[in-house]
């Protein structure tokens, strides 16, 4: 996330950091990290889950879905609203150039863009490509999740009638997205400074 408003940073694309920014960013967590900073880190959504409900991450970047996942145990967790915007993903489905399974990979996207998947994916705190979710999905899940409405029905997940989703409507967030989640030119030096990083 771009700091320049706190003069500790001016990072320009978030989601495509330079080398530069990288080293300065690993320098900074390599010092906090010697300095006691860091008790975990979590590798794999399951332990940012357990870490979440257990209370001993109580801020972190991560996944809707795995706020979901805390709520759905009956523990408090939200989902927050930067005041610099969202790092935007995209779910998506991509054939490879000269695949062998082309067959195979149609009826796989095909599949995941039907109705009845995007559903599942909804209702674990993600938007769904599919173009059909709203003739698919009941139209107070819909409401719920895509239009900012109020919950209505029995409690599911931990969600109780009358709650919002938290960050609003897709409109909403998706007028919030400060930035999108790629595959940075400088994966390589990315990955080597945060083995360096884990290991400090």
């Amino acid at each position: 996330m771009a700091m320049n408003t706190l003069g500790l940073s001016d990072v320009k694309n978030p989601g495509n950091a330079s080398a530069a920014e990288i080293d300065e960013a690993a320098k900074f967590l390599i010092s906090k990290k010697k300095d006691g900073q860091f008790r975990a880190l979590w590798g794999d959504f399951g332990e940012l889950v357990n870490f979440l409900a257990s209370g001993e991450i109580v801020v972190c970047d991560a996944w809707q879905p795995a706020v979901m996942a805390v709520k759905a145990q009956g523990k408090a967790c939200k989902y927050a609203i930067p005041k610099e915007g969202y790092r935007g993903w995209s779910i998506g489905n991509t054939m490879l150039k000269g695949t062998p399974n082309k067959a195979a990979v149609e009826a796989y996207a095909d599949y995941w863009l039907s109705g009845p998947p995007g559903i599942i994916v909804s209702e674990q705190g993600y938007y769904s490509p599919t173009t059909n979710i709203k003739e698919v999905m009941s139209p107070e899940k819909y409401a719920f999740w895509y239009e900012g409405k109020p919950w209505v029905g029995a409690t599911e997940r931990g969600i109780k009638e009358g709650d919002l989703r938290d960050g609003g409507s897709l409109e909403t967030r998706a007028a919030n997205v400060a930035y999108w989640h790629q595959w940075p030119e400088e994966y390589d030096h990315l990955v080597q400074k945060w083995d360096e990083f884990l290991s400090a």
